[in-house]
């Protein structure tokens, strides 16, 4: 009888940590607070070294061009890509896809920022299974009656197809008591280099904002800037040397340096460092991604074999009012730069959050056998101190 006395304890031993390794994830979302942007055209169809680079650095929010999407197979702009939001939402990835509102449909053509179109691919994004939108080049201040109209029509489309949407201001000062009814989060940075938040931005509530910088040039600025949206209290971040929004070339030593679990070395040759240069005369407006066309080297540790798709859309479907090159004080809607902001003074430094990374917070399975035998022994204590009680 003794020994199926302590049989059980060895059996409950054994089982203890193998039950808690199976319900808790192994790898989930990297809980850094990153807003990965990649506009760079991958067919997730295929391997590609985009996609291995998604999954192993394993950001909160991935903005992409999903089929429907604006250069998505079936966006009806004449793009390729083709991101599949089942590759990423199972790892805690939440992916949004890309349209543009073009300030509410003035400043390109009906086929890319007009609502009908919109909303059309609103509801394929929600077939797409992604977990929501990204409305890019939305006016920040001073909406007209039709402005309002437009961005309300686009948030009731997203909430009737259970969507989330992310707005893109681009500009730290905004009408917050309005954007705020009509989106879910906002984007209000696009040359984040660690300022406080402005008053536009704290009335919003700082969870909801996003802060990015897409000229930031070195790995040491990208982590400065990553740990100063922490401390202040941003919901998420991002940094890369790509205007037009390709993963960074130095995107492997930026996540670990970081805090990130990158398990495998993901090569910085793979990301196309230096961006095709497009003629001045044939694009004038920032945030419309533009396809790259060049090919990328794999992750040589994750993946031997990469198939990356590097279709270009044709001339004749680029807006041909879209700048490649939009600076640092013009990041997004151009359109509305005769219209005066609103200025908010600064927050004070003391509304600094004391916060700085985010912790993992799964343990690893030897802490689990700790707290197994540690469990064994108080029930081997109350069994002796039963049995001494009964005899």
């Amino acid at each position: 009888m003794k020994i199926f006395y302590w049989l059980r304890f060895f059996v409950l031993l054994i089982l203890f940590p193998v039950v808690v390794n199976f319900v808790t994830p192994v790898k989930a979302s990297s809980n850094l607070n990153l807003c990965m942007i990649d506009y760079n055209y991958h067919n997730d169809n295929h391997p590609n070294a985009d996609m291995a680079a998604i999954q192993e650095t394993l950001p909160d929010i991935l903005i992409d061009n999903t089929a429907h999407g604006l250069w998505g197979i079936e966006g009806g702009n004449g793009g390729s890509d083709n991101t599949i939001p089942s590759k990423y939402t199972p790892l805690g990835i939440q992916v949004y896809s890309y349209i543009t509102a073009g300030d509410e449909g003035a400043l390109n053509n009906s086929t890319i920022d007009g609502l009908s179109i919109n909303l059309t691919r609103i509801d394929g994004i929600a077939t797409d299974g992604a977990t929501g939108v990204f409305l890019d080049q939305v006016t920040p201040t001073r909406l007209s009656a039709a402005d309002k109209s437009y961005l309300s029509a686009i948030y009731n489309e997203c909430q009737s197809q259970n969507l989330k949407l992310i707005i893109n201001v681009g500009e730290p000062s905004f009408d917050y008591a309005y954007l705020s009814t009509v989106c879910d989060y906002i984007m209000t940075d696009e040359g984040y280099s660690g300022r406080q938040p402005t008053a536009s931005e704290t009335n919003m509530g700082l969870s909801k904002c996003i802060v990015v910088n897409n000229a930031c040039s070195s790995q040491v600025n990208a982590v400065s800037y990553t740990e100063s949206a922490w401390n202040y209290g941003f919901g998420w971040s991002w940094n890369t040397n790509s205007d037009q929004y390709r993963l960074p070339s130095y995107l492997n030593s930026y996540i670990l340096a970081i805090g990130g679990d990158i398990s495998t070395n993901i090569n910085s040759t793979m990301i196309t460092t230096p961006d095709t240069p497009i003629p001045s005369t044939t694009i004038t407006t920032p945030d419309i991604p533009i396809p790259s066309t060049t090919t990328a080297t794999p992750a040589t540790s994750i993946i031997t074999s990469v198939i990356v798709e590097t279709t270009a859309i044709p001339t004749s479907t680029v807006p041909t009012n879209v700048s490649a090159t939009p600076t640092s004080t013009n990041i997004i809607n151009e359109a509305t730069t005769s219209v005066t902001t609103m200025s908010d003074p600064p927050i004070s430094s003391a509304t600094m959050s004391t916060n700085s990374k985010k912790e993992k917070t799964i343990l690893p399975l030897w802490s689990w056998w700790m707290v197994g035998i540690l469990i064994i022994g108080i029930i081997v204590i109350w069994d002796v101190i039963i049995s001494k009680q009964r005899n």
